[in-house]
């Protein structure tokens, strides 16, 4: 159906490393909150590597 066809597609691009994806991970990498061990925020505890990757997703210090 059309709505699984949606959902694989949407799936499939979180695989997928956007210029957008890459921007914003770019900016976690140098930021002092970061905890390159685990890839986490301290800030907000997010795992940084998924939750650049969704565009209603925000940098809990407005990094991005």
């Amino acid at each position: 159906s059309i709505m699984i066809k949606e959902q694989v597609q949407t799936l499939l691009n979180l695989f997928q490393q956007s210029p957008e994806t890459t921007r914003r991970l770019n900016v976690c990498m140098k930021c002092p909150f970061l905890r390159p061990d685990s890839m986490k925020c301290i800030k907000c505890g997010c795992h940084l590597k998924l939750k650049v990757r969704f565009e209603s997703e925000h940098c809990p210090i407005d990094k991005w």
